[in-house]
């Protein structure tokens, strides 16, 4: 619980300063790059937390540091790319997540489902995030006209419904005192 705790946290003084400098009518895409890869640190560690198999676990350590790695690399070669949209970043950053959460699901199959909306949640937001960012790619690469900013609103709306399921789940579990 505490890494959701942590994690709402950073994602909420992310959301804060990329608020500031939209009002402020800066460039803040570059904090795209800084969410994804904090999401991918904070679920990544969860997972390696709760899934059992130490198998998975090594896994788990060795695909971090090496999509970190290659995030990393990719930015110091080419650096003007910190500054625009990476769809790249986003499918390296969400696939693994969408794995162990998968993996954490099958898991529990036969346990108790306490943390089970720490691990559906992000699931359904990944898929479901992941999709609008291709829609919204293949629509840009074929020239399609759309209103973009329903593709945004969608992904707010799944952003936020995502931080309330795992809010509610915090609050619940404190209310309870089952704290994992």
């Amino acid at each position: 619980m505490k890494v959701f705790t942590w994690y709402i946290f950073a994602m909420g003084v992310l959301q804060l300063w990329v608020t500031i400098l939209s009002k402020m009518h800066l460039n803040n895409l570059y904090l795209s790059h800084v969410y994804f890869i904090t999401q991918f640190l904070f679920l990544s560690h969860y997972f390696h937390t709760v899934l059992i198999d130490p198998r998975i676990k090594k896994g788990i350590r060795i695909t971090t540091i090496a999509l970190v790695s290659i995030i990393g690399i990719q930015y110091v070669i080419y650096p003007d790319m910190f500054w625009e949209f990476n769809l790249v970043e986003i499918y390296l950053m969400s696939m693994p997540i969408i794995v162990y959460a998968t993996m954490h699901l099958y898991q529990m199959l036969d346990q108790p489902k306490v943390n089970y909306n720490f691990t559906l949640g992000p699931l359904m937001y990944l898929i479901g995030s992941m999709s609008l960012f291709l829609f919204n790619f293949l629509m840009n690469q074929f020239r399609i006209k759309y209103p973009a900013d329903v593709i945004m609103w969608f992904n707010i709306i799944l952003f936020m419904g995502y931080h309330l399921i795992l809010f509610t789940q915090i609050i619940r579990l404190k209310k309870t005192k089952v704290c994992h």
